[in-house]
Formats: C-alpha cells, sequence, structure tokens
C-alpha cells in the first residue's frame, strides 16, 4: 500500500465525525437549543426601540442550570439587555415554557466566560459559607465551654479557701450515702 492510502484509511470522514458527535446528544437537548436560539431572536427583536440591534449584535453562547449565557460584542449591548432582562425571561417563558430559563449571564465577545467556571465560582462562595458558619460555631462552643470552666474554677477557688466542698457536691454525696446505706440493709 501506498503511504497515500494509509493515510485515507486512518482518517474519519466528517460525516462519522459528525453522527458520532450527534449520538451522544439527546434529541431533545438539541431540538430546546433550536428552540431557545428561536425565541432568543423573536423576543429580543420584540424590545421596543433598539430590539433589532439588540438582536443583531447579541447571541446565545450556552445553557446551563437555567441560565442562558449571551455573548455581545460591545459592553453597552449588554447593558441594554441587561435592563430589559425581565421582559426577555416572561418572553421566553411565554414562547418556549417548557425550558427553564431563570437568568441570562453576558460576556463579550472575545472573552472565555463559561457558564461552568460560574458555576465553580458559586460552589466555591457556598463551600466558603459552609465553613464560615462552622468556625463560628465552634467559636461559640468553646467561649461557652471556656466561661463554665472559668466558673467551675472560681467555685472550686471559693470552696478551697473554705476548706469545704461546694454545696452541690455536698447534696451529691449526701444521696450517695443514703442510697448505699438503704440498699446495704
Amino acid at each position: 500500500m501506498s503511504s497515500e492510502t494509509k493515510s485515507v484509511e486512518n482518517e474519519f470522514s466528517a460525516a462519522d465525525v459528525v453522527s458520532k458527535f450527534f449520538t451522544n446528544l439527546e434529541a431533545n437537548q438539541i431540538e430546546n437549543g433550536n428552540k431557545i436560539l428561536k425565541y432568543w431572536r423573536i423576543v429580543v427583536e420584540s424590545i421596543y426601540g433598539n430590539g433589532k440591534k439588540l438582536a443583531a449584535h447579541s447571541k446565545v453562547v450556552d445553557f446551563k442550570n437555567g441560565i442562558l449565557l449571551i455573548e455581545t460584542d460591545h459592553p453597552g449591548w449588554t447593558q441594554l439587555l441587561h435592563t430589559s432582562q425581565n421582559y426577555i425571561l416572561k418572553g421566553l417563558k411565554k414562547y418556549i415554557p417548557e425550558i427553564d430559563v431563570r437568568s441570562l449571564a453576558f460576556r463579550l465577545r472575545g472573552t472565555s466566560a463559561s457558564l461552568t467556571k460560574v458555576d465553580e465560582s458559586v460552589v466555591q462562595e457556598n463551600e466558603r459559607k459552609k465553613l464560615e458558619m462552622k468556625f463560628d460555631e465552634e467559636d461559640r462552643f468553646l467561649e461557652e465551654f471556656e466561661k463554665n470552666r472559668q466558673k467551675l474554677g472560681n467555685s472550686e477557688q471559693e470552696s478551697d479557701s473554705k476548706g469545704e466542698l461546694p454545696e452541690n457536691l455536698k447534696n451529691l454525696f449526701a444521696r450517695f450515702k443514703d442510697d448505699m446505706l438503704t440498699k446495704n440493709k
């Protein structure tokens, strides 16, 4: 075999690659993606004033965990979309109620912001808060423990200075003595 024939045998056709990619996706994910793209444009274009320009300067990039990531080509378009966020979310809910789009996130074209990074930072922030709460709880426990230890130390010092046991210990020993005397009879 020639080297040309060997290299052709080792290559995959574009159709093979595409079909392998799409067999891993569920059909409803593709359908939902297409619906989001279609209705994004319809809803954004319906915004009074700059709707058509907003749609032309923005595009849907990703959708995860109810968050729709939108890419714009200028921070001004991002700001205008952000101010219309409630309108857009209501419009998407109207057209595609089966897809739970709860919020919008934005990135500027050319940046690498992604929903995965957003999710990781949210998870890290939640973990940090949990640890802070745990440390606060441990601090309160240690403070209470120290207060009780100091109270016990003060009562022992008072009883030592008099040469007597604290009253609560005297009562405990008296009950213990009575119990022993009555059980031995």
